[in-house]
């Protein structure tokens, strides 16, 4: 009898959420700084997904691409080397968002954690090919995971299914010890 009243339980709280729940899709785009130690910045674009049973709580997974290059000169044994290099990092994250209520604004305010994967690769190209043992291509990759804490802020105007906002991220890469991503994103979100 107990399990069927606590399966009738959360059938009931589960498609009261599911009618009363707010999905929206969107993209993102903006500015991100990655590194462990010498950070470099780079463009960050991505897209999310909101949901919000609760008027208080959402949830949101996001996925993010940042990129970043640079072109640096070394001499060795007497001949300069154009050297490429680049980082390149796709970050999926779930952040759980308390919301905090503004009445009567169309602003809405949150705060949020959560954890992440991010997948990174570096490379790194010589011109012209150098003499063994240097390589004239090198290449690594690595997954990693690590947690997140953002702030931000929505704008909803009551008219429109179309939300804009602006979120703040730091996240802490546990798999590569002070490494960290730190992202100013400008959102926009179509709301069902």
């Amino acid at each position: 009898m107990k399990k069927t009243l606590v399966l009738i339980a959360i059938l009931s709280l589960t498609l009261w959420s599911a009618s009363h729940a707010l999905v929206g899709f969107g993209v993102r785009a903006g500015l991100g700084s990655y590194g462990n130690g010498s950070s470099q910045s780079g463009l960050l674009l991505g897209g999310h997904i909101d949901f919000t049973a609760l008027p208080m709580i959402g949830l949101e997974a996001s996925g993010t691409y940042w990129s970043k290059s640079k072109d640096t000169t070394a001499t060795i044994t007497g001949t300069n080397y154009t050297i490429k290099s680049s980082v390149n990092l796709i970050s999926l994250e779930g952040t759980a968002k308390y919301k905090i209520s503004l009445p009567g604004s169309p602003l809405t305010p949150y705060i949020g954690a959560g954890p992440g994967l991010y997948f990174a690769k570096a490379t790194g190209e010589y011109s012209p090919v150098p003499p063994p043992p240097l390589q004239a291509k090198t290449e690594t990759s690595d997954s990693k995971f690590g947690i997140h804490f953002a702030a931000g802020a929505n704008l909803k105007l009551p008219t429109m299914p179309i939300s804009f906002g602006v979120q703040g991220k730091y996240a802490l890469i546990f798999s590569d010890p002070g490494s960290h991503m730190l992202s100013i994103v400008g959102l926009m979100t179509y709301n069902f």
